[in-house]
């Protein structure tokens, strides 16, 4: 069983996934507040799924819109999705822990802060073709960009670039910790220009040996220079034990000071 398809979830919102190799790609069309269409990036490691054990996967989601959907606060936000593709009863499902990344109030809404839910999604239907923003070159000015340190020494080196129409930020790089893994995801291009004080980041990482799909989403403090990251790590299990698929953890960043 594959992560390619078509998925809905409990709250009516419907996610569309390519994948190549460990790397998946797609859209969200959301039926919550945040009506539009939106970007997906994600991961999947292992073999696919069966009625034996489910395949990890990390999700990305700019909820910056990819249309012309009117602007709202939301635009500014991010998730990070972690979980795994189990197959129950013949039945595939797709349960993902949810961080939704909120840097500002959404007034009537929620205030400012990581939301956490779980989602589970259903198959309607196969994979298909999915037209994706062309990207330009980079936003090496964004405050994102550079070498971010924990205390317990892992690193992340981040590059920023944006699509061609400028709305959605792309980041890539790389995070040091046991290994090196690539890294891959979205930020907010528009936080330092609205005047928000932190800026939503969602990163995607697999740790193929350990056959892990690691989510990481939080946000940069623009006026403390933290990056402040809930890793979201999820492994394969049998369908019955799903309940431990997704381990949580959390790591503040600093800028290296260049020597």
């Amino acid at each position: 069983m594959s992560a390619e398809g078509i998925w809905k979830n409990e709250y009516g919102s419907i996610m569309m996934l390519s994948g190549k190799g460990h790397v998946l790609s797609g859209i969200y069309q959301s039926s919550t507040s945040m009506v539009g269409t939106y970007e997906v990036r994600g991961v999947r490691v292992g073999r696919r799924a069966t009625e034996s054990y489910g395949q990890p996967l990390a999700l990305a989601i700019s909820w910056h819109s990819m249309d012309d959907a009117n602007a709202n606060p939301s635009w500014h936000w991010c998730s990070g999705l972690s979980g795994q593709l189990s197959v129950r009863d013949g039945v595939e499902v797709l349960v993902l822990s949810h961080s939704l990344v909120a840097p500002n109030r959404f007034p009537g809404l929620v205030e400012d802060g990581t939301y956490i839910d779980r989602m589970t999604y259903r198959r309607l239907g196969g994979a298909e073709r999915i037209p994706l923003p062309v990207r330009v070159a980079g936003a090496p000015d964004n405050p994102l960009a550079g070498v971010w340190e924990a205390p317990d020494g892992t690193s992340l080196a981040l590059e920023v670039g944006a699509s061609l129409d400028n709305r959605l930020g792309y980041v890539s790089g790389t995070l040091h910790a046991a290994s090196e893994l690539e890294v891959s995801g979205f930020t907010d291009l528009h936080a330092v220009g609205n005047g928000l004080s932190r800026q939503a980041v969602t990163l995607t990482a697999v740790a193929t040996s350990e056959r892990r799909a690691i989510s990481l989403s939080g946000t940069l403090d623009l006026e403390k220079g933290t990056l402040a990251l809930l890793d979201l790590s999820s492994e394969p299990t049998p369908p019955h034990q799903h309940f431990g698929q997704t381990r949580i953890s959390s790591s503040v960043y600093r800028r290296r000071l260049a020597s």
